[in-house]
C-alpha cells in the first residue's frame, strides 16, 4: 500500500471512529452541595455541568426545595446540617437495599409548624421545577427516588409537555431507579423539568444526555475523499514531470 493510500485509510478510520463516539451521560446527584441548604428559605438556584438552573416549587405545606443527607445518623439533632430522618434513609426502616441511592437527596422541605428547622420531607403534594437559564441543552434519561411517595417526572420544552415516567408503590425507606422509556426532548434555555411529589420522600441521581452529536460519516466522508483525490492528482502530476 502506498504512503498516500495509507494516509487515506488512516483518515477514513479516524472519521469512522468519530461516528462511533457516544454522547456523555451527566449525573446530577447533589453531592457537591451542603445538606439542609436553604434552611430558612427555599433553594432557588443550582450550577451543574456548566449550566445554571433556576429552582422553583408549587403546592402547599412546604418551604420548597432543600437537600437532605441520607448518610446522617438516624436520630441526629434536628438543628444539625442533615438532621437524620429514618424514613428517607435507604434501608433505615424497612431494611431494604439502597439501590444506588445514597448521600444527598432532594426533598420538599417541611413547614416549620413545630417551630424547628428540621430538613425533613413533608407528606403532601407539590412540584419542584428546574429551569435551564444558561448553558448547553440536555435530555433527561432517568431518575431515582426513595420512600413511599409517588414521584412523577416530566419536562416542558418547545416541543410540548411530556410525562417521562413514574416511581411509585415503594415501601418506607425503599429506593428505586427508573430509566425513562422515552427520554425527554432536548431541554434548551428557558425549558424545564419537574418532579411532582405525592406523599413523602426524596429524589436523587438524575441522569442526562449532554446532547453532543458526532458528525455523521455519510456527510463527512465524501468531503474527505474529494480532498484526498485532489492530493492524489497533484502527486501524479509531479511524478510524471519528474519522469
Amino acid at each position: 500500500m502506498t504512503g498516500f493510500f495509507k494516509a487515506a485509510a488512516v483518515a477514513a478510520l479516524t472519521i469512522t471512529g468519530a461516528q462511533t463516539a457516544s454522547a456523555a451521560s451527566l449525573i446530577m446527584d447533589f453531592e457537591d452541595l451542603e445538606a439542609n441548604l436553604g434552611n430558612g428559605g427555599a433553594w432557588t438556584s443550582y450550577t451543574f455541568a456548566g449550566r445554571e438552573f433556576g429552582i422553583s416549587w408549587s403546592g402547599g405545606r412546604s418551604e420548597g426545595a432543600n437537600i437532605f443527607d441520607t448518610n446522617c445518623p438516624v436520630g441526629s439533632d434536628a438543628t444539625s446540617d442533615c438532621a437524620g430522618d429514618d424514613d428517607i434513609v435507604p434501608g433505615g426502616v424497612a431494611g431494604t437495599s439502597s439501590n444506588g441511592v445514597s448521600g444527598n437527596v432532594l426533598i420538599r422541605q417541611r413547614n416549620r409548624d413545630g417551630g424547628g428547622d428540621l430538613a425533613n420531607d413533608k407528606a403532601n403534594t407539590g412540584t419542584i421545577t428546574f429551569t435551564l437559564l444558561s448553558g448547553g441543552p440536555l435530555s433527561w434519561l432517568g431518575a431515582s427516588a426513595i420512600d413511599d411517595g409517588r414521584f412523577t417526572f416530566s419536562s416542558s420544552t418547545s416541543e410540548g409537555d411530556f410525562v417521562l415516567g413514574v416511581i411509585a408503590d415503594l415501601d418506607d425507606s425503599e429506593a428505586a431507579q427508573l430509566t425513562f422509556a422515552t427520554p425527554s426532548p432536548m431541554i434548551q434555555q428557558n425549558d424545564s423539568f419537574s418532579i411532582l411529589f405525592e406523599g413523602s420522600g426524596a429524589v436523587d441521581r438524575f441522569v442526562f444526555d449532554d446532547g453532543v452529536t458526532p458528525v455523521p460519516v455519510p456527510a463527512a466522508l465524501p468531503l474527505m475523499l474529494v480532498g484526498l483525490g485532489g492530493l492524489g492528482a497533484v502527486a501524479r502530476r509531479r511524478k510524471s514531470r519528474a519522469a
